[in-house]
């Protein structure tokens, strides 16, 4: 069970890293500063990665609890802090 949950949350936190570590160069280089561009955009990847967390954990824990309903509830979920994020952004 342990590894169902941990297994992708260190592949989201490695694809984010990996992100980051490719696209912060390249805007570096486009902007002039790649080191405050690098450790800006870690930072904000990082930022995104306990609502990754939380999204993993819901579908996880549909799939435990309720096996025939964990696709629309993880679809619902995944729906919902879609929604959530837009409607707080601000204008």
């Amino acid at each position: 069970m342990v590894s169902q949950v941990l297994s992708p949350w260190l592949t989201a936190a490695g694809l984010l890293l990996l992100f980051a570590l490719s696209v912060g160069p390249t805007a570096g280089q486009v902007l002039g500063d790649t080191a405050g561009q690098l450790r800006g955009l870690t930072g904000a990847v990082l930022a995104q990665l306990p609502g990754i967390m939380v999204i993993g954990g819901c579908v996880t824990a549909a799939v435990g609890v309720l096996p025939r309903w964990s696709v629309p509830l993880s679809w619902s979920v995944l729906l919902g802090s879609v929604l959530l994020a837009r409607c707080s952004a601000r204008p």
